[in-house]
């Protein structure tokens, strides 16, 4: 996603870019609670966000590589929830957040 000034989006005449992205913002919480709803809870407490991207990978964020290693496991639920959720995923990728 290109990076926007603040500031150019709030004063913008037209509210559609400040909208299609709060509007991605809300996707990316439902994909995650979707996610975090299918696995276990111990599993669930490490996943810390989720998106798909415009190719159809969808991507995992977890607190650290034991993790995700455990979340690739689980790589064709989280793509069937995904797709259920009414996300275009085909791949996974699970990434660990940079603390």
């Amino acid at each position: 996603m290109k990076e926007k000034n603040l500031k150019n989006l709030i004063n913008s005449k037209s509210s559609n870019e400040l909208e299609k992205i709060i509007q991605a913002a809300a996707d990316m919480q439902l994909l995650t609670t979707a996610l975090k709803d299918v696995v276990t809870q111990e599993i669930s407490e490490h996943l810390v966000a989720a998106n798909v991207r415009d190719n159809g990978e969808l991507v995992v964020i977890c607190t650290s590589s034991a993790w995700a290693s455990r979340l690739r496991f689980e790589s064709k639920t989280l793509i069937s929830t995904a797709q259920n959720s009414g996300f275009d995923a085909s791949t996974v990728r699970v990434t660990v957040t940079q603390n």
